[in-house]
């Protein structure tokens, strides 16, 4: 990837600062694209052994990740500011 950087861009990529942005990007973007290969391998490994209830268990674990890990850690986040303020007047009583 650096190669290809430094040859489409010849004098930016004379800027480290520049070039290792880059390189960050397309780290992120393969993470991105691979994100979900360890489940399809090992759904796909237990199902060539013969283990189907593992590989039903691994698709069902992948299914539920896609579609609803996001959405529920979103609603059980806590919040950022608190729902609820309590003001406490307090006095204190000294007898002379």
């Amino acid at each position: 990837v650096r190669e290809k950087l430094i040859r489409e861009h010849p004098i930016k990529s004379k800027i480290n600062r520049w070039i290792e942005q880059k390189l960050f990007e397309e780290r992120i973007n393969y993470i991105h694209q691979h994100e979900w290969d360890a489940h399809q391998l090992s759904i796909d490994q237990c199902k060539a052994l013969g283990n189907q209830q593992a590989a039903y268990f691994i698709q069902r674990d992948l299914t539920f990740r896609k579609d609803h890990e996001s959405i529920l850690r979103l609603n059980l986040k806590s919040p950022v500011e608190p729902i609820r303020t309590i003001n406490c007047s307090r006095t204190i009583w000294l007898p002379s």
